[in-house]
């Protein structure tokens, strides 16, 4: 959501691009995970009442009733008022910390990617406060060597991220 808040930031409301589309629906799918999944809402409490996995039979046979309407509309505003909430968070984040902003474009326009170690040392250079030496010391763990193939190993190694397991 970072990428359209920025947008809106830069740009204005009006002038924002289809691009942080796949952004919404990530936020979508995770806020609805908390709600309906891992009883992470005070106002639907500790239970699952995602339909997923259940045959189009079971959905239908333990849906329609009023309560279950009333439950998944309660579940649908709790999940519309923690994507506002966030939304509101990180525009004010974003606000605050406009030049860290206008930095991270700036090198993005020039090398066109960072990692994530790059991106907190742009971040602490503008604003020290906002990354902790325990920030930088777990991106770094996240990190592996990346040697240059060009056959000499007298190269030295760049850090990249490790891949995924």
């Amino acid at each position: 959501m970072g990428g359209r808040i920025a947008e809106e930031i830069v740009n204005g409301k009006n002038k924002v691009t289809t691009g942080a589309s796949n952004d919404f629906m990530q936020c979508t799918n995770t806020a609805k995970m908390m709600v309906e999944q891992m009883g992470m809402s005070d106002s639907i409490g500790p239970r699952n009442i995602s339909s997923q996995g259940m045959s189009p039979m079971q959905s239908m046979m333990s849906g329609g009733t009023n309560e279950g309407d009333d439950l998944k509309n309660k579940a649908d505003a709790e999940i519309d008022r923690i994507l506002a909430e966030q939304y509101e968070r990180g525009m004010q984040m974003l606000v605050e910390n406009r030049d860290a902003l206008d930095e991270i474009a700036k090198v993005l326009i020039e090398k066109e990617k960072i990692d994530g170690k790059e991106l907190l040392k742009i971040i602490q250079q503008i604003n020290p406060d906002l990354v902790s030496n325990e920030a930088m010391d777990a991106v770094s763990a996240m990190m592996v060597p990346k040697f240059d193939e060009g056959g000499d190993d007298k190269g030295s190694a760049e850090l990249q991220p490790a891949p995924a397991q």
